[in-house]
């Protein structure tokens, strides 16, 4: 009866757990991004929102920076904040990095949810694509890749072909976990992400490789012809990568060295 009970609290945990995903994942990102978030924004944030839209609107980028922590820090609690993305959206393009960032993070959580509002700032998310910081580069991407919108596949391609040679391994990872959200909404970009594939291939940095191969995989899992001249590299690098890329990894070598070698 008692591992009966056990296994049951067990279980009772791993629930509350996986309901406390989203918040954890929110707090992570912030944190990921160098933001420090204050406890006192998660006191009573869902309260508080009234005062969000007109500092959103404010002159003032300290105001603009404490909606933003109100508004994150209420969404982190499970409260639908969505109705606020116009307001957000109009902030993408801040003189403030840090209220960039957190703008950034609220149309991660929402750009699928509000395409049609997200689509009147792909200028902007353009224009950022080319930003001296990183963080902002890789948001950017992230942003107009999650709006499922066929229409603007296109430009999203040329901004994974442009990222794709980018200096930092952060924002090179970003657009091979692109290709994977282009080839699942228009399966005739293909043949155009086969080749921005063949570039990624030649990847050098442990934190990207595991994003690369599971670009592969979505596009062109069969072309192990384009792998003949990474295979020994690759092995090589199998320890430094982080445990989801080496098992993205060793999946990928073991198929390749049973269809390439004569006894495997």
């Amino acid at each position: 009866m008692a591992e009966y009970l056990s296994k049951a609290m067990a279980l009772a945990q791993d629930a509350a757990k996986l309901s406390m995903r989203f918040s954890e994942g929110l707090v992570d990102n912030a944190l990921e991004f160098g933001l420090d978030t204050p406890g006192s924004f998660y006191d009573n944030a869902e309260f508080k929102l009234a005062q969000v839209r007109k500092e959103l609107g404010s002159g003032s980028e300290k105001d603009k920076l404490i909606a933003m922590k109100r508004l994150l820090a209420a969404v982190a609690k499970g409260f639908d904040a969505s109705e606020y993305f116009a307001d957000v959206v109009k902030n993408v393009a801040s003189g403030n990095l840090e209220v960039r960032r957190l703008v950034y993070i609220y149309l991660l959580r929402y750009a699928e949810q509000e395409q049609d509002l997200a689509l009147l700032s792909v200028n902007t998310f353009q224009r950022d694509l080319g930003d001296s910081n990183q963080v902002i580069r890789a948001m950017a991407l992230r942003v107009m890749s999650s709006i499922r919108v066929p229409v603007i596949s296109p430009i999203v391609v040329l901004a994974v072909r442009k990222l794709a040679l980018d200096r930092s391994p952060h924002v090179r990872k970003t657009a091979a976990l692109a290709v994977t959200k282009l080839v699942r909404l228009d399966a005739g970009l293909r043949d155009e992400l086969v080749e921005i594939v063949d570039t990624m291939l030649r990847e050098s940095s442990p934190l990207a490789v595991g994003s690369v191969i599971r670009a592969f995989c979505a596009v062109c899992p069969t072309r192990y012809e384009m792998l003949h001249g990474q295979f020994r590299r690759w092995c090589m690098m199998l320890a430094d990568l982080d445990e989801w890329g080496q098992v993205e990894l060793v999946k990928l070598l073991t198929a390749y060295a049973r269809t390439q070698f004569a006894k495997p």
